[in-house]
């Protein structure tokens, strides 16, 4: 629940090359270090689940994202110049409504700013970018095991599709 009364003031927009190593340490932070995401680490990463692997592979990604934003972006939450939140977002084709889609993934707020209303506010700026810019839909997946990312998700309006994610690495 959002505490109202302390909300900070942010401002949001995509990731630029200047912004990569805020973004690069936030994420890792993520992919490195929460519980929920080590369980999946090996069926997401491969042989890449290593600690070194993470870093290369996110540094990878962060390039990709730069260089080809019509893929996706990193959209990242400011509290005045410093980074305090970011989200990988991916570009889909939904068959269900023959429209492009965003998928949410990597979600992540900076450790000591965590329940100030920051995660919320970078999401519900993010819904108003996808929509200006014509997506239709924004899914997220979220492990089964995290009861707060789950109550956080129905918060803001995400419904349930009552699916398992599964991962084949190529």
């Amino acid at each position: 629940m959002r505490n109202l009364t302390s909300e900070p003031e942010l401002h949001f927009r995509r990731m630029t090359s200047g912004d990569r190593r805020e973004a690069h340490e936030l994420l890792l932070d993520l992919l490195a270090g929460d519980e929920h995401y080590a369980d999946s680490r090996e069926a997401y990463a491969g042989d890449k689940a290593d600690r070194a692997g993470t870093e290369a592979a996110l540094g990878a990604a962060l390039t990709l994202f730069l260089d080809r934003p019509d893929y996706g972006f990193v959209w990242m939450s400011f509290e005045e110049e410093r980074a305090v939140g970011c989200a990988l977002v991916a570009y889909a084709i939904s068959p269900a409504l023959g429209e492009i889609v965003a998928n949410l993934d990597g979600v992540v707020v900076a450790p000591g700013q965590r329940r100030r209303g920051i995660g919320t506010q970078m999401i519900e700026a993010l819904g108003e970018h996808l929509r200006a810019a014509g997506i239709a839909r924004l899914d997220v997946s979220v492990n089964m095991r995290n009861g707060a990312a789950r109550e956080f998700c129905i918060a803001l309006g995400f419904l349930p599709t009552y699916e398992e994610r599964y991962a084949l690495i190529l």
